[in-house]
């Protein structure tokens, strides 16, 4: 996780994840565990949604599914869109 800023940590202020699946049962998983630990979670069911999530709400860390479909406009595993500087993209591949 990034480190909060001063603000942040006194504020009290949620850190906010965003899923980006199309699974529903991982969507689903990964929502219950996260939001156990105390994370505000937001969901996309695909690519662009996840997208306009993440420029509107800049979440702390975005977990995106790289194969599922409507995924064109993200550069990569790793890269952030320039709005969303501040959130690291990572990725999960359930092909095993």
């Amino acid at each position: 996780m990034p480190d909060k800023t001063p603000e942040e940590r006194s504020s009290g202020r949620r850190e906010s994840e965003s899923v980006v699946d199309d699974d529903r049962e991982i969507v689903e998983s990964m929502r219950l565990a996260l939001e156990a630990s105390g994370y505000e979670i937001m969901v996309a069911r695909d690519g662009n949604q996840g997208l306009a999530m993440a420029e509107r709400d800049n979440p702390d860390l975005v977990i995106l599914d790289m194969m599922m479909p409507k995924t064109q406009r993200i550069s990569g595993a790793g890269e952030a869109p320039p709005q969303s500087a501040r959130s690291p993209a990572g990725h999960h591949d359930h092909r095993q």
